[in-house]
């Protein structure tokens, strides 16, 4: 079975690499006004830390710089643990008969059965 890789590392890399298109030749003390963040933090982002960047304050940062954002997935290829046939386990509710359902309302109504 292939082993799953985090995805989010790649995105902050792709979200700084973005940030710092758009940031070139800025100051950092100017760039960091801007953007809601500290000079030191410009700093690290320049020197491509990104171990102390959360995702989320990236894009807040991209944000701020006028740029919307689109996330689009794609299936990859390959099996999937979703590439199996949707039929529900004979216990699952939408496999039993009507019978065998039941309601609150029933219960009042016609005491427990």
């Amino acid at each position: 079975m292939a082993r799953w890789i985090d995805p989010v590392p790649a995105l902050k890399r792709r979200v700084a690499d973005e940030i710092l298109l758009l940031l070139d030749g800025w100051r950092q003390d100017y760039a960091a006004d801007f953007v809601g963040a500290t000079q030191p933090k410009i700093s690290e982002l320049l020197r491509g830390h990104l171990e102390r960047f959360t995702l989320d304050r990236l894009v807040r940062y991209l944000s701020r710089l006028h740029r919307d954002i689109e996330i689009v997935t794609t299936r990859r290829p390959g099996p999937s643990p979703f590439s199996h046939p949707r039929t529900p386990p004979p216990d699952h509710p939408r496999t039993r008969p009507p019978e065998a359902e039941w309601s609150a309302a029933d219960v009042i109504q016609n005491g427990n059965k």
